[in-house]
């Protein structure tokens, strides 16, 4: 039995959860592929927010916005404890990684959905619903083999990029086929064209919890970005805040509340939510993680976002305690603030220091009180790109968009050094090591063509 055989076995809760929902849908057991015969079936298993909104958690662990207590290291699962640390090995073993194998199955389900539209027929009145099904499938393929290339392949080179490994791209619903890695261009590539594919058929409007056209957008904005491809990822940022570029203002939310940012909130083009069984992110969950204490000293003192973010105890500790899911969960989904951010950035990046000031400054403006807040101004477009990195990092804190910068930023020559120190022992992750690149599972190594990543 080959790896993605044992992922669907184990996944078989998901495709029950799809037929309880629609009694058309039947699955065969032996090879875990779902009978769709219309729209609604496909509809069904596209619904399955548990599968399709969790994103994985051990980039941002490896990142360096949290930081754990040593006591509470133990209760975190050995592949969580290791990356916290950049081991060299991280899974020592485990099988079925949830990081790995969850976007895979995701891309199953979107697989399934693809290649059944083709034979339902539907009338000119169900074409558009038809699109918007075949977007929404391309549209998580697309995130989830995104999400995979940030963690298991190494960070995109256009210079290597034709010869370095990606990840295993299966484009059926066939759990038989042995694989390999495509190359991290052709992965790339793969992204892009499935985010282009799922625009042409996504809906206008922004339903959050659903992917929209701009949300695609959006997602191509982040991933020409992760790629250093800054003329497009500026063009589809624009793109989308053309579409939707709607804020939120912060002065006009509770602070006294735990959670003052409201559930699928203004701002959010489309949901998702980091993989967190234990809530170490959040600061009213965990008694045992802390927010960086430069991060934290970075923020202005009328800068709203410190009160929205974060809460400190009787000690003085500072822990995060907002996401913009809402609820114990640190969201990773895609929003117009970030978009704001990639548009000023690429201005920034091409020289035109107006346009960027324009987009820093209107995100900005919504973050402090009126009264308090000044428009940053430059004189060169390298001086608001720093102002612009700085902050990206305090308004997508927790975003589970750190790691992916960390190692784009480094591939430029931002030397970034991380450090921890853990019971008197330091540890340390240097720009561009190995080990920002985890190593592939053992159980999706056997039996198959692909090829382990080196982390020394």
């Amino acid at each position: 039995m080959n790896y993605f055989q044992t992922i669907l076995l184990l996944i078989g809760i998901t495709g029950s959860t799809a037929c309880s929902k629609n009694k058309n849908l039947e699955t065969d057991p032996s090879s875990s592929i779902t009978t769709i015969r219309t729209l609604a079936d496909c509809q069904s298993l596209l619904n399955n927010k548990d599968l399709f909104n969790e994103t994985p958690v051990l980039g941002e662990i490896s990142a360096d916005d949290c930081y754990i207590a040593p006591i509470f290291l133990n209760s975190l699962s050995i592949p969580e404890k290791n990356a916290y640390t950049w081991q060299v090995e991280i899974f020592e073993g485990q099988k079925n990684v949830a990081d790995y194998s969850t976007p895979y199955a995701q891309v199953h389900i979107a697989n399934q959905v693809l290649t059944a539209l083709p034979r339902i027929k539907v009338s000119k009145v169900e074409q558009a619903e038809k699109n918007n099904i075949e977007g929404t499938a391309y549209f998580f393929r697309a995130y989830a083999f995104f999400n995979l290339l940030q963690l298991f392949a190494p960070p995109y080179d256009i210079t290597i990029a034709a010869s370095s490994p990606g990840i295993a791209l299966p484009l059926t619903p066939d759990i038989n086929t042995i694989y390999s890695r495509a190359s991290l261009e052709a992965s790339y590539k793969r992204v892009i064209t499935d985010l282009r594919q799922a625009k042409s058929g996504l809906i206008d409007k922004v339903y959050r919890d659903q992917p929209s056209k701009p949300a695609a957008d959006a997602m191509l904005a982040r991933v020409f970005l992760s790629m250093g491809d800054y003329l497009q990822a500026g063009a589809y940022a624009d793109s989308c805040l053309q579409n939707y570029n709607t804020l939120m203002n912060y002065n006009l939310l509770d602070l006294s509340l735990s959670l003052p940012i409201p559930n699928l909130n203004d701002e959010i083009l489309y949901y998702s939510n980091i993989r967190n069984n234990n809530g170490i992110f959040l600061r009213r969950i965990s008694r045992y993680s802390f927010v960086d204490s430069i991060l934290y000293g970075s923020y202005a003192v009328n800068d709203l976002r410190k009160k929205v973010f974060f809460n400190r105890d009787s000690t003085k500790v500072v822990g995060y305690k907002a996401s913009y899911t809402g609820n114990q969960f640190a969201f990773s989904g895609l929003a117009t603030d970030e978009v704001y951010l990639i548009s000023a950035e690429c201005k920034a990046r091409a020289g035109d220091l107006p346009g960027a000031l324009q987009d820093l400054n209107t995100l900005l403006a919504n973050r402090f009180s009126p009264d308090t807040f000044q428009p940053y101004s430059a004189a060169t477009p390298q001086e608001v790109l720093k102002f612009i990195l700085e902050e990206r990092r305090k308004e997508l804190v927790y975003r589970g968009l750190r790691f992916t910068d960390l190692r784009r930023l480094n591939k430029s020559g931002a030397g970034i050094v991380l450090n921890r120190v853990v019971n008197g022992m330091i540890y340390q992750l240097s720009p561009n090591d190995l080990r920002y690149t985890l190593p592939i599972p053992d159980d999706a190594l056997d039996g198959s063509l692909i090829v382990q990543n080196p982390r020394q």
